[in-house]
């Protein structure tokens, strides 16, 4: 947080949220959403001091990257910055904002950590195998039904990305695998 000249908003999303929460022993990266490009960028310098180098390609896992400023650091660290869109899928929302609980200032760096249904919903439309077990997780922990179906509304209104998605379609889809796989049954 010193390493910033300014101060910035960054909220915690994915596993790096989980694992705050100890929901998640622990997580391959961590994933920050900030407001705008000059936010990751000054982020980006932060972590470049911190020791991290910036990377152009994405792992081979994570196409859906291209997006993100990715710095990894010497012992396999991985930071993801994404400005506004996760994966150019999910927006940062004002509802996403309100539901993130504050977690610390650091220097200049103000953390929050997003809730359990917006995690649950980035998940939602990913398609990688770890994330329908963080699913899992997430789902009995406990996650707001409401709250997801608002949320889902909410992203079908930016049409900078919605591209006709059907939000809610998306979820239910992944809550039947989820479902299937796992032997549970989501009375929604």
């Amino acid at each position: 947080g010193d390493v910033c000249s300014r101060k910035i908003s960054a909220y915690l999303v994915d596993g790096g949220a989980m694992a705050f929460r100890g929901e998640k022993a622990a997580t391959k990266d961590v994933d920050l959403i900030v407001e705008t490009t000059e936010d990751a960028e000054e982020l980006g310098r932060a972590f470049h001091k911190l020791g991290f180098d910036i990377n152009i390609q994405p792992p081979t896992e994570c196409k859906s990257l291209v997006d993100a400023r990715i710095l990894t650091e010497s012992r396999g660290m991985r930071v993801d910055i994404f400005v506004k869109i996760v994966c150019g899928k999910l927006v940062l929302s004002e509802g996403m904002r309100s539901r993130s609980d504050f977690h610390a200032s650091m220097g200049n760096i103000a953390l929050s950590i997003c809730s359990r249904e917006d995690i649950f919903l980035l998940k939602s439309v990913t398609e990688r195998s770890r994330d329908l077990d963080d699913m899992v997780v997430l789902y009995r922990k406990g996650v707001n039904k409401q709250t997801l179906m608002n949320e889902c509304e909410a992203q079908g209104k930016h049409d900078d990305i919605a591209n006709g998605r059907i939000w809610e379609v998306f979820l239910s889809e992944k809550i039947e695998e989820m479902e299937e796989a796992y032997g549970i049954s989501v009375p929604w």
